[in-house]
């Protein structure tokens, strides 16, 4: 993987972004997001539809991702920091992370999920859309393992999640649709 030195959130990020599949995308791409279509992904990097506005959900997602991250750690014993990679061998892939080892073969996605989702979360299930990114997320960087932390605000819930080799069957679909942008 290589590493790209910029900060997420920022206007170069998000220009970034426009030019690669980054993994929030694979589910939509491959049409197992509920919140958003291929079509409207694609007239939304081209600029023909407005961004999707923040909703509070998000900015909620976002004040707490740093506190989430602190606790996972704190609990887990793992540092993970933020970053976006790139892949090496498909450079048309990228991630942005909420968390990655020293070492590159742990990564760690963070969602502050509703309190339904949170509650199959401790139960052990994963909605597929933030699978999917996280199959992304590890082709991307070559890490084994991720964990999904669900965090309610007060507590975290981690689950192990492995690289499923399988993934990279939707290679062909994804660069399809880059190849459209």
């Amino acid at each position: 993987m290589n590493i790209i030195p910029l900060e997420q959130g920022s206007q170069e990020w998000l220009s970034y972004r426009k030019s690669k599949i980054m993994a929030s995308m694979s589910s939509v791409i491959l049409g197992i997001n509920p919140y958003q279509t291929p079509y409207n992904l694609w007239q939304e990097i081209l600029g023909l539809i407005p961004p999707k506005a923040e909703t509070p959900r998000m900015k909620r997602g976002k004040e707490l991702e740093p506190i989430a991250r602190e606790l996972f750690c704190r609990e887990s014993g793992i540092n993970m920091v933020p970053c976006v990679a790139e892949s090496v061998k498909y450079p048309w892939l990228a991630a942005s992370l909420d968390g990655i080892s020293p070492c590159g073969t742990m990564i760690l996605e963070i969602k502050c999920n509703s309190e339904q989702i949170h509650q199959d979360v401790i139960k052990g299930f994963i909605p597929d859309y933030h699978l999917m990114q996280m199959q992304h997320q590890m082709l991307v960087t070559g890490a084994n393992i991720g964990f999904y932390y669900s965090f309610d605000g007060e507590k975290g819930v981690k689950v192990k999640v492995e690289y499923i080799k399988d993934f990279e069957t939707k290679i062909p679909a994804l660069y399809q649709f880059w190849r459209g942008l």
